[in-house]
C-alpha cells in the first residue's frame, strides 16, 4: 500500500488564470492510469515534434517510442474528469546527449518520463480551460468513457459535437508481472505564448502491473486530426503498464532551459 503522506509538506497557494483561480499545485486524490507504449518508425514520429530540441527515445533499427496514456481521475480539485493523452517519450529537451544510453538508464532509475504531448482530450470544461490556459497543452472537449469486463479494459472516444467515434481501444490489464507501490515523475513540454514550458506531474501508484510480451490491444479509429495522428503513431504495441489506484500533484509549469 503506498504512503498516506504523499500530500503532506506540499504547501499550496491560490493563484488566478484567465479569471479562474486554481490550487498551486493541483492535488489529484485518486485515479486509475493505463499506459500503452508503441514502436513506430523515427521519420514518422519526427514530424510530429515542434522542433530538433525535443529528441525521441529511438532505437539502433529507426524506430521511436510513442505513448497512450488512459487516466479516469475520480477525485481531484478540479472535479472529476477523464483524458486521454497521446505522447512521445524524449530522450531530452534542448542538447542531445553524447551518451544516450546513459539518459535512458537515468530516467529509469529516477522513475521519470519526460514526452511531447501530441493530443489531450478532456470530458470537461474545467479539466479544458485549465489545460489550455494554465498550461498552454492541446486539450480538446471529448466524451471519453471507460469499461471493464473479463479481464479487458476499454477506453473509448467520441466527438462530442457530432457524436462520431475518434477512437476507441481495448486492452488486457489484468495480466503481467505485478509491482508494489510505485512512483513516477511526468515532465512535459508544451508551447505557450511562443515559450517552451516545463511541467511536472508527480505520481503515486499503490500497485502497477507491467505486460512486456506483445500486449493484445484492439485499436480502432475514427476520421479527425486526432484519429489520424493516432493512426501514424500507435503502430507496434509492446509494453502495458496499468495501475487502479494513484494519486497525484500537479505542479504550475516553468519556462524549459534548453
Amino acid at each position: 500500500m503506498a504512503s498516506n503522506n504523499f500530500f503532506t509538506n506540499v504547501a499550496q497557494e491560490r493563484v488566478e488564470v484567465a479569471g479562474i483561480t486554481y490550487n498551486s499545485p493541483l492535488f489529484y486524490h485518486d485515479f486509475s492510469f493505463d499506459a500503452i507504449i508503441f514502436r513506430t518508425p523515427r521519420g514518422i514520429v519526427e514530424k510530429f515534434l515542434p522542433s530538433s530540441e525535443y529528441v525521441p527515445i529511438a532505437d539502433f533499427t529507426g524506430c521511436a517510442l510513442t505513448a497512450l496514456l488512459l487516466f479516469e481521475y475520480r477525485e481531484t480539485e478540479v472535479n472529476p474528469y477523464n483524458e486521454v493523452a497521446l505522447c512521445i517519450p524524449l530522450l531530452a529537451y534542448g542538447k542531445k546527449p553524447n551518451f544516450p544510453i546513459f539518459s535512458i538508464l537515468e530516467s529509469f532509475f529516477r522513475r521519470s518520463l519526460h514526452a511531447h504531448v501530441v493530443d489531450l482530450p478532456v470530458n470537461t470544461e474545467p479539466a479544458l480551460r485549465g489545460g489550455v490556459d494554465v498550461i498552454g497543452y492541446p486539450k480538446f472537449i471529448a466524451d471519453i468513457t471507460f469499461s471493464d469486463e473479463n479481464g479487458k479494459r476499454s477506453c473509448e472516444i467520441t466527438d462530442k459535437k457530432h457524436q462520431t467515434r475518434l477512437m476507441k481501444i481495448t486492452y488486457e490489464n489484468t495480466k503481467g508481472l505485478r509491482l508494489g507501490s510505485q512512483k513516477l515523475t511526468f515532465h512535459s513540454y508544451p508551447v505557450k505564448e511562443d515559450k517552451t514550458l516545463f511541467t511536472t506531474f508527480r505520481l503515486e501508484f499503490d500497485s502497477i502491473r507491467t505486460c512486456f510480451i506483445k500486449p493484445k490491444i484492439n485499436l480502432s479509429l475514427g476520421d479527425g486530426p486526432f484519429a489520424e495522428a493516432a493512426s501514424d503513431l500507435l503502430q507496434n504495441p509492446i509494453l502495458t503498464v496499468s495501475s487502479k489506484k494513484g494519486r497525484g500533484i500537479l505542479y504550475f509549469p516553468e519556462v524549459a532551459n534548453a
